[in-house]
């Protein structure tokens, strides 16, 4: 099977073989150099990741995760010369396949490839032409950088606060795009326990340019860098104010860690992640993709356990 999909795609071995690994939704993770992968198996591997082919490949074919196979494997690999097709692959638009196997990995991707990955996705993060939820993932994967290789951890704080800085220098009436991005690059502040870039938090909540559905209001924020022992106001759920009188949404309220097995009944009406592929979107609705994501995220950032 592995030779004829390697002939069918253009694939040679050992690449060949992560055409036919398959799905990899509750396998442990591949030990992809176990395959006999080399450093010389780089430019297939940043071929097959980006590989419209693969990428529109039926949803039930066991190629279509070989992409996902692929760039996991340039991550085991520390490839460097991987990081601007990965960052190009970030910027797929949503007709061709946007993925959330894509912005999940991406993180741990480049936590693995290393600090050299910094410049590019800083340049990435602070370029507004890119969709907003590419850009936070560019955040999460600085700081899984910062927390993989603790001497960037100076340099990924400043940008992350940079972000914002930038954000709030411009002349324009807070827009949702912004306030997602200011939201999730706070989410990232409180992982790096950034208590020194506590003003610029501040600043952005006083515009009303950060998102609270996905770390709260201020006072939560303060909580989480431990400026704070407890809120002076009453709490909020922020996702039910924002998203409970449509009526569609699950409350995140007490969500549970991941390892707890209750969690999965609080979360038991959100659709597995589907089979990556043109013939699987990440829903149909726009509004109800975005507030889906921001549901995992911010279920991610408040229960994420720390290394």
């Amino acid at each position: 099977m592995g030779d004829a999909l390697g002939a069918q795609y253009g694939y040679v071995p050992p690449v060949d073989q992560l055409l036919t690994l398959g799905d990899l939704r509750g396998q442990p993770r591949y030990d992809y150099l176990s395959l006999g992968l080399r450093p010389e198996d780089v430019t297939a591997l940043i071929a097959m990741a980006g590989d419209d082919a693969l990428w529109q490949a039926d949803s039930e074919a066991v190629e279509v995760w070989a992409p996902v196979h692929a760039w996991r494997a340039l991550g085991d690999l520390r490839a460097e010369e991987a990081i601007a097709p990965l960052l190009r692959l970030l910027s797929k638009p949503v007709e061709d396949g946007y993925d959330d196997w894509l912005h999940g990995d991406m993180p741990d991707v480049f936590a693995q490839i290393g600090p050299a990955a910094i410049a590019p996705l800083s340049a990435y993060l602070r370029a507004p032409g890119h969709d907003v939820w590419a850009r936070s993932t560019a955040a999460s994967s600085l700081s899984h950088i910062a927390l993989a290789a603790s001497e960037s951890r100076d340099t990924v704080v400043k940008i992350l606060s940079d972000t914002i800085e930038d954000n709030l220098s411009r002349r324009r009436p807070p827009n949702e795009p912004d306030m997602i991005l200011n939201g999730s690059v706070i989410a990232e502040l409180i992982e790096l326990r950034a208590i020194d870039t506590a003003d610029v938090i501040a600043r952005a909540f006083a515009a009303g340019r950060v998102d609270e559905t996905i770390s709260g209001d201020l006072e939560d924020v303060q909580i989480a860098l431990g400026l704070r022992a407890k809120r002076d106001t009453p709490a909020r759920n922020y996702f039910r104010e924002a998203y409970g009188p449509m009526g569609e949404e699950p409350s995140v309220d007490d969500a549970l860690p991941d390892d707890e097995p209750e969690r999965q009944d609080r979360f038991a009406d959100l659709p597995p992640l589907p089979t990556p592929g043109s013939s699987v979107r990440r829903v149909t609705v726009e509004r109800k993709a975005k507030s889906k994501r921001k549901m995992a995220q911010q279920s991610r950032k408040q229960n994420r356990k720390k290394k």
